[in-house]
C-alpha cells in the first residue's frame, strides 16, 4: 500500500511537471505570436532556391530554448527532434545547430522587439509604470579558451613566413600553439591563409590590443575577478537596466569598453525604445557620474540618482584624514 502511494505520488508529480512545462511552452508561443502581430513582423523571401524555415517557428523555438536556460544550439537541435514540446511549439521543424546559430545571429532585432513587447504590455495593463530604473554592469567572459588566441607577434611572423621567407625551425618552435596549428593546417591554401592573417591584423589594429580571441573577434581583454584576484580575460561589458520594483529587465547593451563612464546614453536610448515611455529617474553607481552622462539625462528631463565620489565616501564612512583628498 505504501509502495503504491509512492508510485502514485511520483506519477502525480510527473503530470504536474508536464502541465507546468506545457503552460510555459504555450506562454512562449503566445508571446511570439503577439509580438509578430503587434510590430507587424513579416519576412520577405524570394522564390529562388529551397524555402527557408518559417521565421515565427524558428523564433519560437529559440525563445523557448532561452526560457529553459539552454544555450547550446546542439542540445536545442537534439531537443527539436526528440522532445515533444519543442516539436510542438515549432510545428515539427528540424533545423540543424548551424541553422539555429544563424537565426540567433541574424534576427537579433526580433529578440529586442520581444523584450519591448513584454515591457509595453506590463505598462499598459498597469503592472508597472517604470518610473525608477536602476543601471549597473557585469563583465561576462566569452566562450573562448585562453589557449585559443592569436598574438600580434605571431601574426607578424606568419605573414613573414608566407610572403617573405619561410621561418626557421627555431622560429617555428617559438610560435605559440595556436600559430603552429594554423601553420600546420593543410585544409587552406597559402593565399587563403594570407587573407586570414591580414584580416586578423586589421582586427588587432582596430582594437588596439595585441591578442585576438579566435572564437569571438569582438571580445576585448578586461580584468575579471578570479579567486579574489583580477586577471585580464576576453570579455564583454554587459550594461543592464532593471525596474527597481518589478525587477523586469528594461534594456541590455554589450560593449567593448571595460569602463562604465560613458555608457548611459546608449543604454538609455534602448530603454526608451523598449518601454515607449520616459522613465522619471535612474539610479547608478558613482562611476557613471560623468559630465556627458549627466548632461544627457538633464536634456531628457530624467532625474539622475548618482552619488559623487565625495558622497560615496561619506556613505561608506571612508573619508580620508586629509580633507584635500576628499574630491
Amino acid at each position: 500500500m505504501i509502495l503504491n502511494n509512492y508510485i502514485l505520488s511520483d506519477k502525480n508529480r510527473e503530470i504536474e511537471d508536464l502541465e507546468d512545462e506545457f503552460q510555459l511552452m504555450y506562454l512562449a508561443s503566445t508571446i511570439i505570436d503577439c509580438t509578430f502581430n503587434f510590430f507587424k513582423i513579416e519576412r520577405k523571401i524570394s522564390n529562388v532556391g529551397k524555402p527557408p524555415f518559417d521565421l515565427k517557428d524558428m523564433i519560437k523555438l529559440i525563445f523557448y530554448e532561452y526560457i529553459n536556460k539552454i544555450r547550446s544550439t546542439v542540445v536545442l537541435a537534439y531537443n527539436e527532434k526528440y522532445n515533444h514540446l519543442y516539436n510542438l511549439i515549432s510545428h515539427a521543424i528540424e533545423p540543424s545547430d548551424r541553422i539555429i546559430r544563424e537565426y540567433c545571429k541574424y534576427f537579433q532585432s526580433i529578440y529586442q522587439l520581444i523584450m519591448s513587447f513584454i515591457l509595453i504590455v506590463a505598462n499598459r495593463i498597469g503592472l508597472r509604470d517604470f518610473e525608477h530604473i536602476a543601471i549597473d554592469r557585469t563583465i561576462k567572459n566569452v566562450y573562448n579558451s585562453s589557449f585559443n588566441i592569436i598574438k600580434e607577434k605571431d601574426i607578424s611572423l606568419l605573414i613573414k613566413h608566407y610572403m617573405v621567407e619561410e621561418l626557421t625551425k627555431d622560429e617555428i618552435k617559438k610560435l605559440r600553439r595556436t600559430a603552429r596549428k594554423f601553420l600546420d593546417d593543410k585544409s587552406k591554401t597559402d593565399e587563403e591563409k594570407i587573407e586570414i592573417l591580414f584580416y586578423w591584423w586589421q582586427l588587432l589594429d582596430y582594437s588596439g590590443q595585441v591578442s585576438l580571441a579566435l572564437n569571438d573577434h569582438d571580445a576585448r581583454l578586461m580584468k575579471v575577478k578570479d579567486n579574489g584576484q583580477k586577471y585580464p580575460k576576453f570579455s564583454f561589458n554587459i550594461q543592464l537596466s532593471t525596474d527597481t520594483k518589478s525587477k523586469l529587465i528594461c534594456g541590455v547593451n554589450a560593449v567593448q569598453n571595460p569602463t562604465d563612464h560613458y555608457q548611459i546614453p546608449a543604454l538609455m536610448n534602448q530603454i526608451l525604445v523598449n518601454l515607449q515611455i520616459k522613465t522619471q529617474k535612474i539610479s547608478a553607481d558613482t562611476i557613471y557620474s560623468t559630465l556627458a552622462n549627466l548632461q544627457y539625462l538633464e536634456e531628457l528631463g530624467i532625474t539622475a540618482l548618482i552619488p559623487t565620489k565625495q558622497q560615496n565616501r561619506e556613505n561608506s564612512g571612508n573619508l580620508p584624514d586629509n580633507p584635500l583628498f576628499c574630491f
